[in-house]
């Protein structure tokens, strides 16, 4: 298989898993936030719409998790160290 095919493969798997990681523990973090009163008034919205508060930690921590896996499928699936312009790349997606 050509290696930019295999390069892209494992930035789809890691954006993948980044992304429902993300997900999950928003969709968790939701539940939890509003039954302990971590809630605000949204902004955006008209009237005194209430929503959860400081969840973009849960996006940080997504991220990470999607970055670990993009070094687990070099290390494990090639022998090799990934390379910095692919980490870039994940990150700006």
């Amino acid at each position: 298989m050509h290696e930019a095919q295999v390069n892209i493969y494992y930035l789809a798997v890691a954006s993948l898993v980044s992304m429902l990681v993300t997900l999950a523990l928003a969709y968790k973090w939701i539940g939890v936030a509003i039954r302990n009163g971590l809630t605000g008034v949204d902004k955006n919205k008209p009237g005194e719409i209430r929503v959860a508060e400081a969840g973009g930690i849960w996006v940080i921590v997504g991220s990470v998790f999607g970055l670990l896996v993009l070094v687990a499928l070099y290390r494990y699936l090639e022998g090799r160290v990934y390379h910095d312009d692919e980490l870039f790349a994940l990150s700006i997606l």
